[in-house]
């Protein structure tokens, strides 16, 4: 054992394995919760579209599904400033791939530090940064309230992701704590 005068290098080698695992497997859960949530909201607006009188018609709720859904992930009551709403539209269907596409990216992490607003990501020099750049700009398309910024410098590949402050959590959950 490593507190009896073992080597805790091997040791803590394990516990990043083990701890870089469950953090992919919580992520994957957000993302189901999320598309699970998405889902139930789509079902319980298209129930409050048309009620027939009688049997189903074609425009009744319990026959239609919505074509597209905004996943609401901050009520945009309780925000002070509303103007970029707190919410994702990626298509439900998307959004498994999606958090495949940033588990891939954030696989090249080797550090994390926090940032004005967000966290900092320092990443492996070898991480496909146009690969990172595509992915950053069509997770800003659909959850327009994140903000990224790769940086190239001496200190080397960073992705800097950034939000308000009442959606740091969602910074956290996807792309981990500083």
């Amino acid at each position: 054992m490593a507190w009896d005068g073992g080597e805790c290098g091997p040791i803590q080698d394990r516990l990043r394995t083990v701890v870089q695992a469950k953090l992919a497997e919580a992520q994957t859960r957000l993302v189901e919760l999320a598309t699970l949530t998405a889902e139930l909201h789509a079902a319980a607006a298209a129930l409050e579209q048309h009620r027939p009188e009688g049997a189903c018609d074609d425009r009744c709720g319990c026959t239609t599904v919505p074509a597209s859904t905004v996943i609401p992930l901050v009520d945009k009551a309780t925000r002070a400033d509303a103007a970029t709403p707190i919410a994702c539209t990626l298509p439900v269907d998307a959004m498994p791939a999606r958090m495949e596409d940033w588990a891939g990216m954030l696989s090249f992490v080797t550090g994390r530090s926090s940032v004005d607003g967000g966290v900092r990501l320092e990443l492996d020099p070898s991480v496909p940064v146009s690969d990172l750049a595509r992915l950053a700009r069509a997770e800003q398309d659909c959850c327009r309230f994140f903000s990224f910024v790769i940086t190239l410098d001496a200190r080397g590949v960073a992705l800097e992701v950034r939000a308000p402050d009442d959606a740091r959590s969602i910074v956290h959950a996807l792309f981990g704590t500083p």
